[in-house]
């Protein structure tokens, strides 16, 4: 109902477009007043300046009542690529925890995303861009190329260069299959990353996230006390609380609630809280006071598929473990199955240098119809990778409870202290 109808409209009514042909001569206040069903045409792209020049770029709802953003749009609906300095906050001035933006891309299909940074080549990523108190959903999770948040490259989820600091902070993200992917590509690392107190799922099922809560590949940053929960997933393979891929380094998680993430198809799959393979021995990654329970499936022999709180694998080391609980319990049910697993703590063949000092390992699941081992720790690689490994409560319990393996099952403590002596005391 103003100058500007539309943020992406390829008309004097969008405010992209706008921007994009004009001059910035300041810092540029946009207040929505009204739904806005978006085209999607035009995105913002690095704007030209006059003056002192850095200005910010902030999109914000007029007052303390609720702005809807949507459209059907077969790419990011809301799309930064090569923009700096934006930040869209739905608090509208009021008490942080509010969100009066509600960003949706309602469409079904295709590789999609709600809201998309864009890296056009070398040197030409998105700075400083902040999603603050939205909430943000795409029109379907079950399909497999849909996103709440994107950042990389110009196909959602996809990797691209050169993007850094992207604070995504109080929002909630719902009815996509990832709800936040960040990427850069393997030459690069997309720095100062900060995913801070997001609620990624839903309570109501059909809007949950289906596939992986974060994806993060090649990234520095920090993901901090948020609830990742409520992961429904059918098709495909297990779903993920957070998914820690290639080329992350020098990174914390911390404070994160992971819980429910379950596998309800009919394939050999089971939930997963946290997966890490950065391929890197050196990652440099720090995880304390994470929260995880809730995990289930179908169940599994393989590694990889399992139902595990915390799994690692690859040629992934120097990983930091403090003050973490997990707790799996309850039932799985695969019939006939003779070697199922489920562990707290999964760590592959491959794996080196692992710090673990008071966590907390709790498994009593169950395989309701076949044979199962229910593991507080499960470890392919030599023993000798923990240094140290100090004050950690691991226990099973139930018929298929197991302490750990390592090599083949320890049923006691004083066992595996022996097997992993000297860097083991627990």
């Amino acid at each position: 109902g103003q100058t500007f109808t539309s943020l992406t409209a390829n008309s004097s009514a969008g405010f992209f477009k706008a921007v994009n042909d004009g001059v910035l001569t300041g810092n540029v206040t946009a207040n929505v007043v009204s739904a806005l069903v978006e085209t999607g045409e035009v995105a913002l792209y690095e704007w030209l300046e006059e003056g002192s020049g850095n200005y910010t770029l902030t999109i914000q709802p007029s007052t303390t009542v609720l702005r809807t953003i949507s459209g059907n749009y077969a790419g990011g609906l809301i799309r930064f690529s090569g923009a700096d300095r934006v930040t869209m906050d739905g608090t509208a001035g009021a008490t942080s925890g509010v969100n009066y933006f509600t960003i949706t891309n309602t469409a079904t299909s295709g590789t999609i995303a709600t809201v998309q940074l864009v890296s056009l080549g070398f040197d030409e990523g998105s700075q400083d861009i902040t999603l603050r108190n939205c909430n943000i959903s795409t029109g379907s999770g079950s399909n497999p190329a849909s996103f709440g948040i994107s950042s990389g490259g110009v196909v959602p989820g996809t990797g691209g260069s050169d993007h850094d600091a992207l604070p995504i902070d109080q929002c909630d993200i719902y009815q996509a299959y990832t709800g936040v992917y960040v990427g850069d590509l393997s030459s690069f690392t997309y720095d100062n990353l900060a995913i801070t107190t997001n609620r990624i799922g839903s309570v109501n099922i059909a809007e949950s996230v289906q596939g992986v809560g974060i994806a993060l590949e090649q990234v520095k940053g920090l993901i901090e006390d948020n609830e990742i929960f409520n992961i429904q997933s059918s098709a495909g393979t297990g779903p993920v609380g957070i998914k820690i891929n290639a080329g992350v380094i020098n990174s914390t998680f911390s404070r994160n609630k992971i819980h429910d993430i379950q596998y309800n198809g009919s394939g050999s799959y089971g939930g997963m809280g946290i997966y890490i393979n950065t391929g890197n021995s050196w990652s440099d990654l720090t995880f304390d006071n994470n929260l995880i329970y809730a995990i289930s499936g179908k169940g599994s022999e393989i590694l990889t598929d399992m139902i595990t709180g915390i799994g690692i694998f690859g040629q992934t080391g120097w990983l930091k473990f403090y003050f973490n609980t997990v707790n799996l319990g309850g039932t799985m049910d695969r019939p006939g199955a003779t070697s199922d697993k489920s562990a707290c703590l999964s760590i592959g063949n491959e794996v080196t240098d692992l710090d673990l000092l008071n966590n907390i390992f709790v498994n009593t699941m169950v395989n309701t119809s076949g044979v199962a081992f229910a593991y507080a720790i499960y470890c392919k690689a030599n023993g000798l990778i923990f240094s140290p490994s100090d004050y950690n409560d691991y226990y099973a319990s139930g018929p298929e409870g197991m302490l750990g393996y390592l090599g083949s099952n320890i049923s006691s403590l004083a066992a595996w202290e022996f097997a992993t002596w000297p860097n083991d005391w627990n």
